[in-house]
Formats: C-alpha cells, structure tokens, sequence
C-alpha cells in the first residue's frame, strides 16, 4: 500500500494546530476492503493519527464488483518488560521528590477505541 505525509488543517474555530496524515492511494476497487482496513490499522498503529485514502477520478467510475469481508488486523499494544517494571520501581524508591508526567501514544482510553 504506498504511502506519503501530508499536514492537515484542523477544523476552524478548533483551536487546534496542524496535524499530520498519511495519504493512501485507492488504485483498483476490488482492492477497497483491504485498502479501508489497513487504514484503518495505520490509523491506531504507532501514533494514531488521520489517513486519508485518495480516489482517482477513473476509479471512481468503476464497479467494485461484489463485496468481500476482510479480517481486521490487530492493533499491536506495546507493553514495558518485566526487567524495565522493576528498574522504574526501583528508581521511584530511590528519588526524593519522584515526578511523574503522564502521556504518550496511547491517548484514548480502551473502552473509546472502534
């Protein structure tokens, strides 16, 4: 599935700043199930973010022909090692005035995602 980047306006009034996307290219319609899902996969993948799937004009005017299910792709969910939980524990202990900043990829509590 090729791939590029783009910077994405928010919605005006947002207050929001600009975000990146990938820009997926929807070259065939028999290839639209598949296209949609691993979109849909780069979208919670790594840093989620936007993908936008591209549809030339010539494809657009095509039949898709009879639709098939294609099985989601899983989401991977990094998880810390064993040897890295303690090492963090073992420095909180340690610290006289520990400080947590809390945030990262992961953004949306489990139960919000699709």
């Amino acid at each position: 599935m090729p791939m590029q980047q783009c910077a994405v306006a928010p919605p005006a009034g947002t207050g929001a700043g600009l975000g990146r996307c990938r820009v997926v290219m929807l070259d065939a319609p028999t290839a639209a199930a598949r296209v949609v899902s691993e979109s849909i996969h780069v979208a919670w993948s790594g840093r989620p973010g936007p993908v936008v799937i591209g549809l030339p004009e010539d494809v657009l005017t095509l039949s898709a022909g009879p639709s098939r299910t294609v099985r989601p792709l899983a989401v991977p969910r990094p998880r810390a090692a064993e040897t890295e939980l303690k090492e963090l524990v073992r420095r909180f202990e340690r610290a006289r005035r520990p400080l947590v900043v809390v945030g990262g990829e992961e953004r949306t509590a489990p139960d919000h995602r699709p």
